[in-house]
């Protein structure tokens, strides 16, 4: 997925870009786990972290055997108490 590589890539130095794209690329393919998980760590990294936490839950969603994205959600969670 075009948009979600270079998603990726630039929020290496422009996160909001990055989320941009990767949001651009989940309109294309919304069935992306990596995708989402990917956006919600970026969200995070902006202190958005219900946005974060709304995006680990649709990758969880799709790909429900992942540790790294609950644990990751579990992470974004602790963050609000």
């Amino acid at each position: 997925n075009y948009y979600c590589n270079l998603g990726g890539m630039v929020a290496r130095d422009n996160v909001r870009e990055g989320i941009r794209l990767l949001e651009q690329g989940l309109k294309l393919n919304p069935l992306f786990p990596e995708v989402y998980n990917n956006l919600a760590n970026f969200q995070r990294d902006l202190g958005q972290l219900r946005e974060a936490m709304g995006s680990y839950e649709q990758a969880l969603k799709l790909l429900p055997d992942s540790g790294e994205v609950l644990v990751n959600l579990i992470t974004a969670r602790s963050y609000l108490c």
